[in-house]
């Protein structure tokens, strides 16, 4: 190429951080695979193989949990954006306020696939059954419709909180169970 283009042989390319910095490109390779032992292992090897089987699980868990911890908040944050759109803002509402969220339900989809609970999963495919019914310029026009889908949004994002533990800011939420008096 550089035969072809000279001035290839002179151009100031950006380095691989750089790259991965601007587009903000995040590498996640990981295999699971579990190691068990045999009786006939002798007892250093299957002392190695019980612990590489628990730094392999606690490295499962981190990247379990830093990911489903980004795909909840983007989601609440994206419900709770619409609706203050619509409640506070009062910005234009159209169709690409409503493909936001609906990239992120993409995306999280395959998250949830690897990693998620079943609950969390049907509230999520509840809010894209929302979302996909919603028609931006009924919204715009119509303020009981704007207002139910801003009520609902929120409801949604509260109970994505409630069942992921996780705030939009992607903090921790506690959670306290009480035992019921007998």
């Amino acid at each position: 190429m550089i035969e072809k283009y000279p001035v290839l042989e002179t151009a100031k390319w950006p380095s691989g951080e750089q790259i991965l910095e601007k587009f903000q490109v995040k590498w996640v390779v990981f295999e699971v695979n579990g190691v068990g032992g045999k009786e006939t292992d002798p007892e250093d090897l299957m002392s190695a193989k019980t612990e590489f089987q628990a730094e392999l699980k606690a490295e499962y868990d981190k990247l379990k949990d830093e990911t489903l911890k980004e795909a909840h908040s983007s989601l609440i944050e994206a419900c709770d954006a619409i609706a203050k759109k619509i409640f506070e803002t009062g910005e234009k509402f159209t169709k690409a306020t409503i493909n936001k969220p609906l990239a992120i339900i993409e995306k999280y989809t395959m998250v949830a696939e690897l990693f998620d609970l079943d609950d969390i999963k049907a509230k999520v495919v509840e809010l894209k059954a929302t979302l996909e019914m919603v028609d931006a310029k009924t919204v715009r026009d119509d303020w009981t419709t704007a207002k139910d889908l801003g009520n609902n949004l929120k409801k949604m994002a509260d109970d994505l909180d409630d069942l992921s533990g996780y705030s939009s800011d992607g903090s921790v939420k506690r959670k306290i169970k009480f035992k019921k008096a007998e």
